[in-house]
């Protein structure tokens, strides 16, 4: 039995090295009214970054909440982030979303409106953060920058709440 576990041994050892492919997933964000769903990961590295594509196809109409997909690196306390918002509100508009950037410092937030999406309309995303803290993070044609130091151990998110958000080619980075 021994020989056999020597041969395999030797085998793997004698196997070329192979670059791992980045891979993407794709991930339906559904969400009932008042709820959420995420998905995290811990990343490493000297650049942080996430990115994909992001529609909304769905909101729910609920008097208290509105309809919001997120995609988002933070500090591994939360207290720095940069966050990509797609929000509407089906009372308000049935078929348009505001896209907006939150950025979080000291756990104080700024919100700047950067555009409007419609529901079933395939938007590109990317934001990313370097070691000193310079962010870019761009929405469909629009890039912005920003400085948020995230320290060691960020987080990269993306969330929805109240309907649902498609994240496709989805990459939640090293």
């Amino acid at each position: 039995m021994n020989r056999y576990l020597a041969a395999g041994l030797s085998l793997v050892l004698l196997l070329p090295a192979m670059p791992v492919a980045a891979s993407t997933l794709d991930y339906d964000c559904d969400s009932t009214g008042g709820r959420f769903s995420a998905l995290k990961t811990t990343q490493s590295g000297n650049v942080n970054k996430i990115s994909g594509v992001l529609t909304a196809r769905n909101m729910i109409e609920i008097p208290r909440w509105g309809a919001v997909g997120n995609v988002a690196l933070s500090s591994a306390d939360g207290k720095n982030s940069i966050q990509l918002q797609l929000a509407g509100f089906p009372s308000v508009d049935a078929q348009a979303m505001t896209a907006s950037i939150i950025l979080t410092i000291g756990g104080e937030k700024t919100e700047v409106e950067i555009g409007k999406s419609a529901l079933l309309q395939p938007m590109p995303f990317t934001i990313s953060v370097d070691a000193s803290g310079s962010a870019t993070i761009a929405f469909a044609g629009v890039q912005k920058n920003a400085i948020v130091v995230l320290g060691p151990a960020p987080v990269a998110r993306v969330s929805c709440s109240t309907g649902e958000f498609i994240f496709e080619k989805l990459d939640l980075g090293n």
